[in-house]
């Protein structure tokens, strides 16, 4: 008889426990994890993100068995998550690759990201349930739920996230190596001549953005591509004057 991979068994039992049981076996970390990854991809729009892990009824970490194709040679590492409704795979699906990166980033690389729709008795499960409730972020409210434009204040945090998804788009495979050195990315509001309204200040507002690198390789290659970066930039909703790149200081 052939035994499966120690981590496919572990999977096996670990799968269906009760929250409780998890968190003393390992699995709160990757729960934890997760949570902070989504908010970090999603930084320019909390309400998205808190939507999204609401409909969360499980996330395995997990390695299978060869299958065929260009890793047929041996195990792969999968990260799968299985949601409740539509909208909310249609969502994750969309930024895949920036989470799947920033995951990276974090320690839980994988092969393969899937995403899954829970079904039946799945659909009762909430595992991020109670930390969600201990760590409840607040909203940041939207230029949607306002009765006029106003000035959206970017911080490092959304620059970052946005950055990294542009680095997504821009290098493909070759992502993960080239943004994880990428340590900060400072943003500077380009100032305004004469007095703008509130409402040119919405729909003009651009910025600098001056990134820290610590890696000299790295530092080449995002300048090199630093005018292809900052076109994904705006398009993903981050509006850059400038973006340019310098090595830490040591």
């Amino acid at each position: 008889m052939k035994m499966r991979h120690i981590s496919q068994e572990a999977s096996a039992l670990l799968k269906d426990m009760p929250p409780q049981f998890a968190k003393k076996q390992g699995l709160m970390p990757l729960y934890q994890a997760f949570i902070n990854c989504v908010r970090i991809t999603w930084a320019d729009n909390p309400p998205a993100a808190n939507y999204l892990l609401s409909k969360v009824n499980a996330v395995y970490l997990r390695t299978e068995e060869p299958r065929g194709g260009r890793l047929r040679d041996k195990p792969i590492t999968v990260f799968e998550v299985m949601l409740s409704d539509a909208m909310s795979r249609s969502e994750l699906n969309a930024r895949r690759e920036s989470l799947r990166l920033q995951l990276a980033l974090c320690g839980y690389q994988c092969d393969e990201f899937r995403i899954g729709a829970s079904k039946r008795g799945m659909l009762q499960r909430h595992p991020l349930e109670k930390l969600l409730e201990v760590q409840s972020a607040p909203v940041a409210p939207s230029a949607a739920a306002s009765t006029g434009k106003k000035l959206r204040i970017v911080d490092e945090r959304e620059a970052l996230a946005i950055l990294r998804r542009a680095c997504v788009i821009v290098f493909e495979e070759e992502a993960p190596a080239v943004a994880a050195p990428i340590l900060r990315a400072r943003v500077t509001p380009v100032p305004f001549a004469g007095q703008p309204t509130e409402a040119t200040k919405a729909s003009r507002q651009r910025y600098y953005c001056d990134v820290t690198v610590g890696s000299a390789a790295a530092q080449q290659k995002l300048s090199a591509s630093a005018e292809a970066l900052r076109d994904k930039c705006y398009r993903l909703g981050l509006p850059l004057r400038k973006l340019s790149f310098h090595l830490e200081d040591r």
